[in-house]
C-alpha cells in the first residue's frame, strides 16, 4: 500500500509517495523523536526496478503506527520458558562451577590421602638380604647310619606355605611331607645286615588325616598320603670347581665335581622318586625374573631361571630313569632330558653319577655314560652357582593316581657322596670337607665294623625341624627292613668309583 511520510519525518529527498511497485522496504530501529508511545522504527526504502534512483534511502518515523501493531515489540516470556531457562543456568552452574570449586578440595582432602594410605599399605615390604652362603662342601659322604641334622633337613608340608597356587607343590601332588619315622627313616639292609639305608616311604591312611595338625597353613587341608624327603639347603651346598687346569672356562679344562648315589627306585603306579640339585637361595640382581619367595630363588631369579639338575628321576612303573636339566632359554622354560632304559625290570640297585663341570654336565648309570649337555648347547648357563641336594618320594599329582600297591612303597638310598674328579681316592666313609677347611671324619665305618645297625629313627634335633604328623587311630604298617637283590648288593666299604 502507498505510504506517505508524516510531517515529522526526515528524508534525503522529497518524497510524496512510495509505490510498492517500484520500492521495497525493510524495518530497522532508530530513535523515536515523537512524544507518542510506540517503538522507534526506521523504514529503509530502495529501488525495486534498479532505475536511476536505486540506492536512495528514505527514513520515516512511523509515530502513527500503533504500538500494539508493531511486529518488532519484545513479547514477555511464558512462565514455563522462564523456568526452563532458570533450570538450564542452574545446571550449568552445577556442572561447571561446582566441580571447579569442589573437585580440587575433594581430591586433596579425600582422594589423595586415601591413595597415599593404600600405597603405603600395599607397598612391597622391604626384604632383608639373605644371610651369607654357607661354605661350599668339596668332599662329602653320607652312608646314612642316621639322618644328620647337620647335613639334612626333612621336607615338610604340602606347599601351602607358598600359597594355594603352590598347593601340591605346583603339581597337584597328594602327599604331605613329614619328618615322621614312617616317612623318613634309616633301616637295616636285609641283604647286608651290617649295612643301613635311608628309606623314604609313602604311607596311605584309609581315613584322611590333617597335614601337620600343629603347623599352619599346612593344617588347613586333609590328605590320605604322607611321604618323605630330605634337603641339604643352607647346610651342604655344592658347586663345580672354579680352579682350572689352564685358560678360562671356555677352554674345556675345568675340574669336575662328581656326585654319586646308590639308589633303588620302586616300580609303583602313581609315585615319583628322585635325586636332584636345586640352586641355593641368593640375592638376585634387579633384572632377574621376579621372585615371589626370596628363599627359593637362586642367583638368576625364580625357577627355572636359576636352573635345576636332575641326577636321577623315576616315575610310575617305568623301567627307565631320566636325567637332565631345566632352565630358561630366550625367556622361556626349557629343558634337556634323557631317558635311560635299565637292564632289569625290578629296578634294582644302581649307581647314578653326575660329572659337573664349568663347561658341561655328564650323566652315568653304573659307570656307563648316558647323557651330556654342554654350555654351548644352550643359550644360558646358570650352573655356575652353588646348588643343594634334595631327594623326595612323591605321590600322585600329574602322575597316574596311586593305587593299593602304593601303600607303604619305598625308595631306598644306600649312600650319597661328592668329591672332585681329581681326588686320588673317592670317599667310602662318612666325611665332610668344606672350602678352606680340613677334611673331617664325621663317623668311620664303625657301624659295619661293630656288626650293628642303627634303629629306624630320624635325628630331628635341628631347631628348624617342624613337628611331624602324629596320626591317631590309624594303623600304619612299617616295613622293618629293605629288600635287596643279592646280585647287586654292595657294602659301603667297597669303592663305588666309576
Amino acid at each position: 500500500m502507498p505510504m506517505k511520510p508524516s510531517a515529522s519525518s526526515q528524508s534525503l529527498g522529497q518524497v510524496s509517495e512510495v509505490s510498492e511497485e517500484n520500492w521495497s522496504w525493510f524495518p530497522g530501529r532508530t530513535r523515536n523523536t515523537s512524544k507518542e508511545e510506540g517503538p522507534d522504527i526506521t523504514l529503509h526504502i530502495s529501488s525495486r526496478d534498479g532505475g536511476a534512483d536505486t540506492g536512495a534511502i528514505f527514513a520515516a518515523a512511523a509515530a502513527e503506527i500503533p504500538a500494539g501493531a508493531n511486529p518488532f515489540k519484545d513479547e514477555p516470556l511464558p512462565p514455563t520458558k522462564k523456568l526452563r531457562n532458570t533450570l538450564i543456568w542452574v545446571a550449568l552452574c552445577v556442572v561447571i562451577v561446582v566441580p571447579a570449586v569442589v573437585g580440587p578440595v575433594y581430591y586433596f582432602q579425600v582422594l589423595l590421602p586415601r591413595e597415599k594410605a593404600w600405597k603405603e599399605a600395599n607397598a612391597p615390604k622391604p626384604v632383608p638380604p639373605l644371610p651369607p652362603l654357607v661354605p661350599l662342601t668339596e668332599v662329602f659322604y653320607d652312608g646314612f647310619s642316621s639322618v644328620s641334622s647337620v647335613s639334612w633337613t626333612p621336607r615338610v608340608g604340602n606347599g601351602l606355605d607358598k600359597g594355594w597356587d603352590f598347593y601340591g607343590f605346583g603339581l597337584s601332588e597328594k602327599q604331605c611331607f613329614t619328618s615322621d619315622a614312617t616317612s623318613v627313616a634309616v633301616i637295616p639292609d636285609s641283604a647286608a645286615p651290617n649295612n643301613t639305608v635311608l628309606r623314604l616311604q609313602a604311607v596311605y591312611y584309609p581315613t584322611e588325616i590333617t597335614c601337620m595338625p600343629n603347623e599352619a597353613p599346612f593344617n588347613s587341608t586333609k590328605t590320605s598320603w604322607t611321604s618323605g624327603g630330605l634337603t641339604s639347603k643352607s647346610k651342604r651346598i655344592f658347586k663345580a670347581p672354579l680352579a682350572l687346569a689352564k685358560g678360562d672356562a671356555s677352554t674345556g679344562n675345568c675340574t669336575s665335581l662328581v656326585i654319586e648315589a646308590r639308589i633303588k627306585f620302586p616300580a609303583v603306579l602313581g609315585t615319583r622318586g628322585g635325586l636332584r640339585l636345586f640352586p641355593e637361595p641368593q640375592d638376585q640382581p634387579a633384572d632377574a625374573p621376579r621372585c615371589e619367595w626370596k628363599d627359593d630363588c637362586g642367583k638368576y631369579g625364580k625357577w627355572p631361571a636359576s636352573g635345576e639338575i636332575g641326577i636321577a628321576d623315576h616315575r610310575d612303573m617305568s623301567t627307565s630313569v631320566s636325567h637332565g636339566i631345566q632352565l630358561r632359554e630366550y625367556g622361556q622354560h626349557a629343558w634337556r632330558v634323557s631317558e635311560t632304559p635299565l637292564a632289569d625290570t625290578s629296578l634294582d640297585w644302581h649307581v647314578y653319577k653326575l660329572e659337573w663341570n664349568c663347561d658341561y654336565l655328564r650323566w652315568f648309570v653304573d659307570g656307563q655314560k648316558t647323557f651330556a649337555v654342554s654350555r654351548f648347547d644352550v643359550s644360558e648357563w646358570p650352573f655356575d652357582q652353588p646348588f643343594f641336594l634334595e631327594t623326595t618320594y612323591n605321590v600322585g599329582g600329574q602322575l597316574v593316581d596311586p593305587n593299593v600297591a602304593t601303600i607303604n612303597s619305598q625308595m631306598l638310598i644306600d649312600f650319597i657322596r661328592v668329591y672332585p674328579s681329581n681326588m686320588a681316592e673317592p670317599p667310602t666313609s662318612d666325611v665332610v670337607k668344606t672350602a678352606g677347611a680340613d677334611i673331617i671324619v664325621t663317623s668311620s665305618n664303625s657301624k659295619v665294623a661293630n656288626g650293628t645297625a642303627p634303629t629306624g629313627t630320624v635325628d630331628t634335633t635341628a631347631a628348624n625341624t617342624p613337628a611331624a604328623v602324629s596320626p591317631t587311630n590309624v594303623t600304619v604298617a612299617v616295613l622293618p627292613a629293605a629288600s635287596s637283590s643279592n646280585s647287586s648288593t654292595s657294602s659301603k666299604n667297597s669303592s663305588q668309583s666309576n
